[in-house]
């Protein structure tokens, strides 16, 4: 009975170690998706911020910043409810 109960624990063991090497789906992927056109555009603050955001950074709403503009292709994803 001792050898059967210490063979299963082994086997559990193994079994788990074996499982934990090879499962890395939490881990990042090792390819890295990255943006290639990117354009920069002069926009007011107004437009991009809210007043409270415009406070905090001290920039009046008439200023001019610069932001980056992502390519898009112009469609929305749908909410997942749907």
């Amino acid at each position: 009975m001792k050898k059967f109960a210490l063979a299963v624990s082994t086997l559990a063991l193994l079994a788990g170690a074996a499982n934990a090497a090879g499962f890395n789906s939490a881990e990042r992927p090792d390819t890295i998706v990255a943006a290639t056109e990117v354009t920069k555009v002069e926009v007011k603050a107004k437009d991009v911020a809210f007043p409270k955001e415009l406070h905090r950074a001290g920039l009046s709403a008439d200023q001019t910043v610069s932001v980056t503009l992502f390519p898009s292709t112009g469609t929305v994803d749908r909410p997942s409810r749907d």
